[in-house]
Order: structure tokens, then C-alpha cells, then sequence
């Protein structure tokens, strides 16, 4: 008994895994034991192991026709017999043909000043390897979480697509391949990368996904100027405020800021005296470092333009330096800076001018009262602790005591034999701690003072040094006083 098998056209029949030669879409097959159990019943048994291949990505429903033959033979005759058909029923199950491969897992992208646009469907190698052609790519969802105010996509030359938070696109292959993804100007992902997923089905039931990530890195957008002068407040005798006048501007277009101001570094070229002070950040020799850490944006900027140094009251010299200022997307050039502090003309003692007549009267009596100071002298300089003790001295004790205003003289001149004649004038107000307002004294200079003479423009006959009295002295009167003080004299 032999078996004729019709197989489908691009179909194969092995027997123990070897392929049979198909013959007009006929294959034939010797029959094996068991192949008839007589009584006209026709088993399809034939001999070894039979196995069908459908054709190449062949799906759905297919069979095979089968024929049994016999033959019966005496030496004389050849008697064939042929069985009806039978059909031997396959429903094969289609597989999916689909691959999906993420060539970009991390998808690298830049700030810049205008926006971002970046074609997604570069990222990824979609294929369907069904050779036949029934199986096809009928849908394409790509999504991205977490995406700022402000972004958008496109299909084509199609309209734009506003979406925050989370973009999600579906459609075709063909779209899917126009699809341009569009981030505001000034994005930047600070280090976090927005998480994204791909998924794609077939039209038989394939389905692949994939996942991948958004990185876009920051440029620097930031402007710094700055202004280095002292504290217009600045009293004399006290201690010397500079203000670094910092106008740090992060140009950041966004609603929510991807920027902002992180750190200033003040680099100066010496090292500050000992008792500097900062208003905020770290003095460390010849380094001032303010950094944000956990302080909100907008405070910080606020001590940044408000950043300055005090130094010590009879400082004097140059400061300079630069001042760096960082943002979390980079650092900004350094800027440079230098500013002279001269303190050597100015008296660590409080001065106070005596120029008006009620001042004159009181303090040197009532022969001066109503006698104006001559318009070609300044007023005399005194200070508050030596007026008070001169007064208080026991009489016969001030021989050895210079004036108020010899020691004004002494005080103001000690270090140098020629220097200029200081007046003090007033040149505005200020409040001071005790919310009293008081004149801003500025300094004005006339002439040069020499050893031996009065601390005025006028020149005085010479006199013995200070320190050379020998002689006891009673403290004068009045009318002495008054002649000391030539300039305040009757008319």
C-alpha cells in the first residue's frame, strides 16, 4: 500500500526528516504496518515519521488530501485499487513577525535659545519579516512623561499639538516616521531625563514595546555686571563697607525657570585683613565663596545684589580682585574689580565743627557771643572726649595737657610732617542705630599744616612741640580762649 499526498503549493512533506520530492503537487508514500485493518477501513499509516511544512509565514487554515492505493498481484495480472480521498485538517496559528529595536535608549539633546526639535522615529529600527506580505505594522504609540509647559509635536506639515506633562502619539508607520517632538526654548533636564515607551502591533497580532529616556543638557544664559564702590553710608571713623554692586541676571524665558543662580565666588588678590567681615557667605584668606545650598531662588539673588565686606576703620589700601557667579547650568566669565581705601586723613575720635555763633558762645564764652568766625578761616576741630578732658582737669594739672584742639593737631598729624589742613563739612544725613538723624560729614582740605603751627589755613607764628612744655600753665580765660581764636572776633 502507498499513500498519494496532495500538498499546498510551497508546502513540504518530510518522512524520519527528510523532504520528499513533490511530483505535480504529488507526493507519495510507502505505507507502513498497520496501514489497513481490513474490512475496507484504510489507515493512514505510512512508513516513518511524516511531518508538513506549510508555506513560509503561512497562517490560518490548510490540509492535506490523502489516497490510498493497493495493489494485488498473482504473476499474471496487476489488480490497483484507489480509496476515496480523505483530508487530513491544519489550523495553524499565525506568529508574529515583528521586531522592534531601540538604537537611542538615552536620547542626548542640547539647550539652546530657540526651540528644540528632535524626529523621534531615528531612535528606533522597526521591521516586519513576514515574506509573504500579510502581516503588517498597523499602529505606532509613542509617549514621553513629564514634559514641560510648552511642548508640542507635529505630524508632518500637519497642525501643532500643545500636551503637557505627559506627550502621547498613535497612528501609522507612516506618521509615525513624520512625527517631530518640539521643547521650549531654554529646557534642560538638570540631570533627570524624561522617561519615554514605544509600543507596535501588526494586523496579526504582533505587538512590541521598548523603553528609552530624554536628556537635555543646559547652557549658560546668564548676564553678570558689577559696581564696586562703598557704602554711600559710610561714616568717618567707622568701619568701611564695600559693596560688590553684583546685577547677576539669568535670562531663563520659561514659566518655571530650568536656571538658576547657584553660587559667587570672590577671588581677591590679597588676603583681607584679619577682621574683615562679609555681609553673607565665607571669608577664607584671600577667597569670599556665597553658595545657594537650600535657600529659595529668588532670597538668594536678593543677597547676592546686596553681598559686600567691612573692613577695619583705619584700613587703607587697594582691593581687587574678580567675581565669579555660577548658575546650575555652568559658569559665567570672571569679572574684575579694584577700588582704592584711603582712611589715613580721618581721626578715629568723633570731630564735630564749631562754625555757627550759638555754638562759638558756648563754647567760648560770652565775650565771643554774636562775633561771626572771619570768612577766611574754618571753624575750629575739636573732639568730644579731649573737650571733656580738658574741662574736667584739676586746675594746676592741665600744664602737662595740650588743648582740644592741640591734640586735635597732634592726633591728626602724628605720622607725617607736612600734610593737608582737614574741614569737615556736611554733606547730607543719615539714621543711625538709635534712629536719630545726623549730618554725613564729608572731609574738605585747605593748604598744608607744618610742625609748630595752628591746625588752620592761616598761617600762626611758630610755637614750641607739644611735648616740650616744661612750664606749669592755668587753664585760660575766656578772653585767652578767645584770643586763641582769632577768627572769632568782635566787629
Amino acid at each position: 500500500m502507498v499513500f498519494e499526498v496532495v500538498v499546498p503549493e510551497g508546502g513540504q512533506i518530510l518522512v524520519n526528516g527528510v523532504a520528499q520530492p513533490v511530483v505535480g503537487g504529488v507526493v507519495t508514500l510507502d505505507g507502513g504496518t498497520g496501514a489497513s485493518t481490513g474490512g475496507g477501513l484504510v489507515v493512514f499509516a505510512p512508513s516513518g515519521t511524516v511531518t508538513f511544512l506549510p508555506p513560509e509565514d503561512f497562517a490560518g487554515d490548510t490540509g492535506l488530501e490523502v489516497t490510498a492505493i493497493t495493489t494485488d498481484a498473482d504473476g499474471i495480472f496487476t489488480d490497483t485499487a484507489r480509496s476515496t480521498p480523505a483530508d487530513i485538517d491544519f489550523d495553524i496559528t499565525p506568529s508574529p513577525d515583528l521586531v522592534i529595536d531601540v538604537t537611542e535608549p538615552v536620547v542626548e539633546l542640547a539647550e539652546t535659545d530657540l526651540l528644540v526639535r528632535h524626529r523621534p522615529a531615528g531612535d528606533f529600527d522597526i521591521a516586519v519579516t513576514d515574506t509573504d506580505g500579510s502581516e503588517f505594522v498597523d499602529s505606532v504609540t509613542y509617549s514621553i512623561e513629564g514634559v514641560p509647559e510648552g511642548t508640542r509635536y507635529r505630524v508632518g506639515s500637519g497642525p501643532r499639538v500643545d500636551v503637557t506633562d505627559t506627550l502621547t502619539f498613535t497612528g501609522s508607520l507612516d506618521e509615525f516616521e513624520d512625527l517631530v517632538v518640539i521643547f521650549p526654548a531654554d529646557f534642560a533636564t538638570n540631570g533627570t531625563p524624561l522617561a519615554g515607551s514605544i509600543l507596535v502591533t501588526t494586523n496579526e497580532g504582533g505587538s512590541e514595546s521598548g523603553t528609552f529616556s530624554v536628556s537635555v543638557a543646559g547652557e549658560l544664559d546668564l548676564s553678570v555686571t558689577i559696581d564696586v564702590e562703598p557704602d554711600p553710608d559710610n561714616e568717618a571713623g567707622a568701619r568701611q563697607v564695600i559693596d560688590f554692586g553684583i546685577d547677576a541676571q539669568v535670562t531663563d524665558r520659561q514659566t518655571t525657570a530650568s536656571e538658576w543662580l547657584e553660587e559667587v565666588v570672590i577671588q581677591f588678590d590679597s588676603a583681607l585683613p584679619a577682621r574683615a567681615t562679609a555681609s553673607a557667605g565665607t571669608i577664607s584668606g584671600d577667597r569670599l565663596v556665597l553658595t545657594r545650598g537650600n535657600m529659595s531662588q529668588s532670597s538668594f539673588v536678593a543677597m547676592v545684589a546686596a553681598l559686600s565686606i567691612s573692613l577695619p576703620a583705619r584700613y587703607s589700601g587697594e582691593v581687587s580682585g574678580t567675581v565669579t557667579v555660577s548658575t546650575n547650568h555652568g559658569t559665567a566669565e570672571p569679572e574684575a574689580f579694584s577700588i582704592t581705601v584711603n582712611q589715613t586723613a580721618q581721626s578715629a575720635a568723633r570731630i564735630t565743627p564749631v562754625a555757627d555763633t550759638a555754638t562759638n558762645a558756648a563754647t567760648l564764652g560770652e565775650e565771643s557771643e554774636g562775633q561771626p568766625a572771619d570768612a577766611g578761616e574754618e571753624p575750629a576741630l575739636r573732639t568730644a572726649s579731649a573737650e571733656a578732658a580738658y574741662a574736667s582737669a584739676p586746675t594746676g594739672e592741665t600744664s602737662a595737657m595740650a588743648s582740644p584742639t592741640e591734640t586735635m593737631d597732634a592726633q591728626m598729624l602724628a605720622t607725617s610732617d607736612e600734610a593737608e589742613t582737614l574741614q569737615l563739612v556736611a554733606e547730607g544725613t543719615h539714621t543711625g542705630p538709635d534712629g536719630l538723624i545726623r549730618d554725613r560729614m564729608g572731609e574738605k582740605r585747605l593748604g598744608h599744616w607744618q610742625p609748630g603751627r595752628r591746625f588752620s589755613g592761616r598761617r600762626r607764628r611758630a610755637r614750641p612741640a607739644l611735648g616740650r612744655r616744661r612750664c606749669g600753665r592755668v587753664p585760660p580765660d575766656r578772653s585767652r580762649r578767645r584770643r586763641q581764636h582769632p577768627r572769632l572776633r568782635r566787629s
